[in-house]
């Protein structure tokens, strides 16, 4: 195949992607490398999904006691 070249229909292919598809798609990219992006830093310094949240309600609810943080809505 050269490069730029249209690709041709295969038959039994479904049809081009809609507008609604190729916006689903491109959101779905965006919200991919936003992920990575956040994860990326917290991974760098060992913070795993769990300790961002706990991290992220003792921001919000500081001070609490260790069982009051158990307590709270980490899962």
């Amino acid at each position: 195949m050269v490069m730029n070249e249209p690709r041709r229909a295969v038959p039994g292919a479904s049809a081009p992607p809609s507008g609604r598809d190729e916006t689903a798609a491109r959101l779905r990219t965006a919200v991919l490398r936003l992920a990575h992006g956040l994860r990326a830093p917290a991974e760098r310094h060992d913070l795993t999904p769990s300790r961002l949240t706990a991290l992220g309600v003792l921001s919000a609810h500081s001070p609490l006691r260790v069982g009051d943080l158990a307590r709270s809505r980490l899962g």
